[in-house]
């Protein structure tokens, strides 16, 4: 069971990696759809994937 919950997170972030690939040139890339606002270099070093800053991820 653990293992398939482990699969399942991983093909999910599989997928939201590829998706912040065919975004990384647009300038939209880092910024955080709620607020709009620049999200953190070190969230995106960590998350490339993030599409909501700290704040608004919670």
């Amino acid at each position: 069971m653990m293992n398939k919950k482990v699969l399942n997170e991983s093909t999910l972030r599989q997928t939201r990696l590829k998706n912040a690939l065919k975004r990384v040139d647009h300038e939209m890339f880092g910024i955080c759809i709620v607020c709009e606002e620049s999200i953190a270099i070190g969230r995106m070093l960590v998350r490339p994937e993030s599409v909501r800053c700290v704040g608004c991820a919670v």
